[in-house]
């Protein structure tokens, strides 16, 4: 709350339940589940204040934004380092990668134009282990759908 407050936003009650929730969590949550946990202490809470809050934490650096395509938004708490992720399109499994593979030669001129760069965010997608068994078990010739 501190960090929010420092950065000129105000201590709403929403807000704070907002944020509470979030970060008693623990692991990636919706927009959704959000809502519908707060929704239980402060009904008139909507979609649109929790998305507003979601995204602040996101630009403070207390939250990160992970998207699958196809599928809604969730947001997990910055483990404090840059990170970068490999992402699981079918269980949507997530694994930080702690080194950051670009080269500091890749942003070499990206500012010739007077753009300032704040963050950059790489995150690689595919299938894990588990789901990459699954998609051939369900491809086998002879194998019947169920």
């Amino acid at each position: 709350m501190t960090l929010i407050r420092q950065r000129g936003h105000r201590i709403t009650p929403q807000r704070r339940l907002i944020v509470a929730d979030v970060l008693g969590h623990g692991s990636a949550v919706s927009a959704q589940a959000v809502l519908q946990r707060v929704n239980c202490l402060a009904p008139e809470i909507s979609m649109d204040t929790v998305y507003r809050n979601l995204y602040l934490l996101c630009d403070l650096g207390v939250l990160y934004r992970v998207e699958l395509p196809g599928k809604t938004s969730e947001f997990e708490l910055q483990s404090g380092h840059h990170q970068h992720y490999r992402i699981c399109l079918s269980c949507g499994e997530r694994k930080s990668i702690d080194a950051c593979c670009i080269d500091q030669a890749c942003f070499a001129g990206i500012d010739e134009d007077g753009f300032t760069m704040t963050d950059h965010k790489l995150e690689f997608y595919g299938y894990c282990r588990r789901c990459q068994t699954r998609r051939c078990e369900k491809n086998e010739p002879g194998k019947k759908e169920k």
